[in-house]
């Protein structure tokens, strides 16, 4: 789990993140899973882990670098690709660039 900070606009819309993760060593973990909101990880990074009180585990900090990158697209809705994800992906694809989708309230990009 990744505690995230909001802005004044609220975003992200969530006050954490939760990734797959696997146990490497005692309080590491290697992220299995691409981050919608949290920054500066990727698939692939090993993190120190704490669990808290309640048994949830809280990734605290990068370790170990993967070399992998996290990118992410926002496309307008009023550009050319309308808002569409999955077009957005399928421009990626001949790059052998893998990604998801998600999708929430709009925000505007500066």
């Amino acid at each position: 789990m990744f505690e995230l900070e909001q802005d004044d606009d609220g975003w992200p819309p969530a006050g954490s993140e939760r990734l797959w993760a696997v146990s490497v060593a005692p309080g590491r973990a290697r992220l299995d899973d691409i981050p919608f909101f949290v920054r500066g990880v990727a698939c692939g990074d090993v993190v120190r882990i704490e669990a808290d009180v309640e048994g949830t585990v809280w990734a605290k900090e990068v370790v170990e670098y993967s070399g992998n990158c996290t990118i992410r697209v926002v496309p307008d809705r009023n550009g050319d690709l309308e808002g569409d994800l999955n077009t957005v992906l399928n421009l990626f694809a001949p790059l052998g660039v893998e990604g998801e989708c998600v999708a929430g309230p709009a925000r505007r990009i500066s």
